[in-house]
């Protein structure tokens, strides 16, 4: 089975109908920018959706989302209104994933500064600074004493482990 795994940008927001079964049926256009010879190319790919899931995407896609769509991709060629001779990617989707919730409750990465179409602004994390370790005592099987009791006097001493001479020694 073929399956392809893509994510892009709506070029428009989703358009609903049904089938003549009742079925309903979702299709929208995605926006998906590579790199090709070191200049940034646009692969548009139309996505169907069907069911349960099309009136999910059909609530919750609009114009500039950013989606991910894994499905059974085909080509579809037709001849446009110019007369030419198009071929298209289609993918009938099986899983559509949406993007990040924005501020103003939306889908996805639209109407950002970028143009809406490429990938997504990169966010830069930074790490916290590292943090300085305490002093750790050398290893003498003893426990480190707790703490705010260092100069304690009336601390009580260590348990030593019990040993086998000791007459109230059982073994386990």
């Amino acid at each position: 089975m073929r399956q392809l795994i893509i994510s892009g940008h709506l070029g428009k927001d989703p358009q609903m109908s049904a089938t003549k079964s009742g079925e309903q049926m979702c299709r929208f256009r995605i926006c998906s920018s590579y790199k090709k010879q070191g200049k940034d190319e646009d692969l548009w790919v139309a996505v169907t959706v069907m069911g349960k899931l099309a009136d999910n995407c059909a609530r919750s896609l609009h114009q500039g989302s950013w989606c991910l769509v894994s499905g059974t991709p085909s080509l579809e060629s037709y001849t446009g209104r110019d007369g030419k001779f198009h071929t298209d990617l289609h993918v009938f989707a099986g899983n559509v994933e949406f993007g990040p919730m924005q501020s103003n409750g939306q889908q996805g990465y639209g109407q950002q500064p970028y143009g809406g179409y490429g990938q997504p602004p990169q966010q830069q994390y930074y790490a916290p600074p590292p943090q300085q370790m305490p002093p750790q005592p050398a290893y003498n099987n003893q426990p480190p004493p707790p703490q705010g009791q260092e100069g304690n006097a009336n601390a009580a001493p260590p348990q030593q482990p019990p040993s086998q001479d000791d007459p109230n020694f059982t073994p386990f």
